[in-house]
């Protein structure tokens, strides 16, 4: 699978004759990459609109014309990138049916890949999110178990799943969430967790096992 463009093209100036929902749905993907650099670059507690805007090469009007302010726009932007998660998981092998390992495998690298292209999205999904308001770290909060529910169905389907604890999945998720946040930390790139994709994925088999 591959990573789509997530770096949207910034639009002619001046009379160009685009319409009015095309240019609002570019600024609205260039704030929220934006966003997602500045505080990743900064930290939450050190970003300002004025820094997201300026990134975005938009207006403070433009910003506020589309979103309430910088917790929504955050906000947004992680549910983007949840789109294009769910997307991966949900997507069957072009080859034909692939096995739940071989699935999780191409899950955890897809992600990585969209961390490596998205500039300051490690660091601000991973470490700066929980550290910023009441409201996006309940946002983290339902994104983990989010991923962790389509975990198991991609596994069981609407088949049983008698024994299997209900938070196993989000467990799984948190797991290498924490793998990847203190290599993070320490200073580590993303590249490097590539090696530990295929263990990632061989635990979370032995984990919903039949």
């Amino acid at each position: 699978m591959s990573v789509p463009d997530v770096s949207p093209a910034r639009l002619p100036r001046g009379r160009h004759g685009i319409d009015a929902e095309v240019v609002a749905a570019s600024q609205r993907q260039r704030l929220m990459r934006a966003v997602i650099q500045v505080v990743g670059e900064r930290g939450w507690s050190e970003t300002r609109i004025a820094d997201v805007v300026a990134a975005a090469a938009v207006s403070r009007r433009t910003f506020y014309e589309l979103f309430g302010g910088l917790e929504a726009c955050f906000m947004a932007a992680v549910d983007a990138g949840f789109d294009l998660l769910t997307a991966a998981l949900d997507e069957p092998d072009p080859a034909g049916e692939i096995d739940f390992e071989a699935r999780v495998r191409r899950f955890l690298r897809y992600y990585l890949q969209l961390l490596e292209a998205t500039p300051g999205a490690t660091r601000a999904l991973h470490i700066e999110m929980v550290r910023a308001t009441d409201e996006v770290r309940a946002q983290h909060d339902r994104v983990m178990d989010a991923i962790g529910e389509r975990l198991l169905a991609s596994r069981f389907g609407d088949g049983d799943r008698t024994g299997i604890p209900a938070d196993v999945g989000v467990a799984l998720v948190a797991g290498f969430e924490h793998l990847l946040s203190r290599h993070i930390r320490g200073g580590g790139d993303v590249s490097a967790l590539a090696s530990v994709i295929d263990d990632a994925a061989a635990i979370a088999v032995r984990a919903l096992a039949d």
